[in-house]
């Protein structure tokens, strides 16, 4: 999920936000020491007061609400004005994180105006949108409505499942993220352990093999043999015995109980490579949370094809959610021949399953994630931890050298059926800014098949305060008889409150507004035709104010996906939604898109991925599209080390735009020096994208360490 970066602890129900940060509740039983109060206490104490820069944020989301199908997009737009309503000049940098989906970390405005994709592969639900420029913050609620016959979102925590690693020598191949455990070798899984003379596990498939003197244990059960294949995803295992005779034995886990017995060989048995790879980390002992990270105990790193150990360090930890896993420092350096050296230089000083702590060496230029207001060297740390069964949560402190240091803290603690989402932040993104504190808390429980949740946010700027809280219940969808249909129901109520400071010309103004009502939903049942499928829902939200307006929001929307000869998949969508209120005069037209994606490649060939969106009330067009070819020469072991890419996006209505930005990039041992050009010179690369009109950049990325 773009914009998600915590190094240590997992993403996903629940989460609380802070920026570009989200932590979320896990189950492992540990304790943890905090850092002192003092600390923190003086490191905000330290902070000097500064001048008033306010923004004016305008959000708004196209549509806010629509049907959830793997890959959906929605176009975020965001208007940026000064304290005298004036679009602010290009190249202001708007940062950006959701709750759900995934979304560019920052973009940086043009004629005052950003415009962004949020995409969703993740699933339905409620995207909490949050736009931040300088000290002002505005957020969006986004609904993704699940498809017909899906409940409601509840707030029933996941368990967090752990493996433990354990041999005489433990190889991690880096390039393949695959472990090959030789002598003495044990993997422990919450449900099952198994010991064997030598094993590998395959971390992106979830697969386990292992040969020679094998027990697995379950359940008080246990099976013994030579030869095993392990699917933790299916939950099912295949055994070859040679005692008292050879037999091939499938069984389901963790009960270790047969599905087949004496069938032929199933063929899935492979020898264990002796030399899985050129790039290792060799150590005794590493916990693996798949899908999160890895966490190493005194790791030893060999790289390429150097035979002797480069470093040794007591901790180490890759984080599985990112495309920088393959860095054994989980480093990001890039340097652009325009924008200059960004680093973000991670150092370990403790990493279990309860408790990670990181000091974060950083060199930032204009435009970079952490960038606030000053090119140069940052200190940060972070603390994330657990708390026995059921609590988590993290402490970061930023920018620790400069004036504009912050802090923010997250926690989750469940109390039976009860989560609890805390979140704190004392922070501003530019020296001249003052601080601004925010505090926030969620309570869910799911009572039966119902789900209720209360959120409450609160924020303070110079004399400024914003108060919000509401409480819903997410009730369980209803059938609608043999239809396949069904109907969803949540009722909410509310209520906002904005207080003004007083200036020299007018006193303080406090306004507050309750609000209650129904968002109602009726899921059809998708059905296959023209070798495709189509998908439809209607939804209808009414809204009681505290002043008597009543509002009405409409919408509905369908889509239709199949796959386009051998290698593009095509998804057409058309949504409807109109609002109306009580103090309407004149009935405003209904909002009407009809949007398209297509998608495909070939591995290692080619691969393209489109959108392109019409709205039919502002007959304005937004598409977007990226192509990758690799070229055919210069490969190594099959893999091509050249590539062209080609990016574009076009925006014709009022204002109409278009950019494009062509690259080509070759690797070069564990580097990727990238020759970028931008005709338009606007375009969302690292200097390009800056606003500054600059054509030309040439960057050099470090990929592997």
């Amino acid at each position: 999920m773009p914009g998600s970066r915590v190094h240590g602890f997992p993403l996903g129900l629940g989460g609380v936000c802070r920026g570009y940060r989200m932590v979320t509740t896990m189950r492992v039983p540990h304790r943890l020491p905090l850092l002192p109060c003092w600390l923190l206490a003086l490191l905000l104490g330290c902070a000097a007061p500064a001048l008033a820069e306010t923004y004016g944020i305008d959000i708004s989301a196209s549509p806010q609400r629509v049907v959830y199908e793997p890959g959906v997009k929605i176009t975020i737009t965001v208007t940026v004005r000064d304290r005298t309503g004036v679009p602010v000049p290009d190249g202001l940098p708007v940062y950006f994180h959701t709750t759900l989906g995934a979304i560019p970390t920052v973009a940086y405005t043009s004629r005052g105006q950003v415009v962004v994709l949020l995409e969703n592969s993740t699933g339905s639900g409620t995207a909490i949108l949050s736009a931040t420029v300088g000290d002002s913050q505005r957020r969006l609620n986004i609904d993704f409505v699940g498809q017909a016959g899906a409940e409601a979102p509840t707030g029933t925590p996941l368990a967090r499942v752990s493996y433990t690693l354990k041999a005489s020598t433990v190889y991690y191949s880096v390039d393949t993220r695959r472990f090959d455990l030789r002598d003495a070798a044990r993997f422990t899984a919450p449900a099952f352990s198994l010991a064997a003379n030598a094993l590998q596990y395959d971390i992106a498939n979830g697969i386990v093999t292992a040969q020679g003197g094998i027990t697995l244990t379950a359940d008080g059960r246990a099976l013994t043999g030579e030869k095993l294949h392990l699917d933790l995803s299916r939950r099912r295992g295949a055994l070859i015995q040679v005692e008292p005779s050879i037999a091939y034995l499938t069984f389901t886990m963790p009960e270790l109980k047969p599905a087949e017995a004496d069938v032929e060989d199933p063929g899935i048995f492979t020898p264990l490579d002796p030399l899985p790879t050129k790039t290792w980390i060799i150590c005794q002992r590493a916990t693996v949370f798949p899908d999160e990270q890895i966490q190493f105990r005194r790791p030893q790193f060999y790289v390429n094809d150097f035979n002797h150990r480069l470093y040794a360090l007591p901790y180490h930890v890759l984080d599985l959610r990112s495309t920088d896993a393959g860095m054994l420092f989980n480093s990001r350096l890039t340097l652009t021949s325009d924008a200059g050296l960004n680093v973000d230089f991670p150092v370990y000083y403790a990493a279990t399953a309860s408790h990670i702590g990181s000091l974060h060496l950083r060199h930032v230029t204009k435009g970079s994630e952490f960038y606030r207001g000053t090119s140069g060297l940052q200190l940060s740390l972070e603390e994330e931890y657990l708390l026995g069964m059921n609590a988590d949560g993290a402490l970061y402190l930023d920018d620790l050298t400069r004036e504009t240091r912050s802090a923010s803290w997250v926690h989750s603690h469940d109390f039976g059926p009860t989560r609890v989402n805390l979140n704190a932040a004392y922070d501003r993104y530019n020296p001249e800014t003052p601080y601004t504190t925010r505090a926030g808390v969620g309570i869910s429980r799911d009572v039966g098949r119902t789900n209720l949740r209360l959120t409450a946010n609160w924020s303070h700027f110079q004399g400024h305060q914003n108060t919000y809280g509401e409480l819903g219940a997410y009730l369980p969808s209803l059938k609608i008889g043999r239809t396949g249909a069904s109907l969803n129901v949540s009722p909410f109520l509310g209520f906002r409150q904005s207080v003004e400071a007083a200036t020299d010309t007018q006193p303080a103004e406090t306004t507050s507004n309750f609000y209650q009502g129904v968002s109602t939903g009726v899921g059809l049942p998708s059905f296959r035709v023209l070798g495709g499928t189509i998908s439809t829902s209607l939804g209808h939200e009414i809204t009681h104010e505290q002043g008597g307006l009543i509002t009405h929001y409409f919408d509905a929307s369908t889509g239709f996906s199949r796959q386009l000869g051998r290698f593009f998949t095509a998804s057409l969508r058309y949504s409807y939604s109109q609002s109306l209120t009580s103090a309407d005069t004149v009935t405003a037209d209904p909002s009407q898109r009809v949007g398209l994606d297509l998608y495909g490649g070939r591995a290692r060939v080619w691969n393209f991925s489109g959108y392109s969106s019409y709205d039919l009330s502002s007959e304005t067009v937004f598409s977007s599209g990226s192509f990758t070819y690799y070229l055919p020469w210069d490969r190594r072991n099959q893999t091509p080390r050249w590539f062209l890419r080609a990016n574009a996006s076009i925006s014709s209505g009022t204002r109409s735009s278009s950019d494009q930005l062509f690259s080509l990039g070759r690797d070069i041992g564990a580097y990727t020096l990238v020759l970028h050009y931008s005709p338009t010179g606007n375009m969302a690369t690292t200097g390009i994208g800056s606003g500054t009109g600059k054509n030309w950049s040439l960057e050099l990325q470090r990929s592997a360490w």
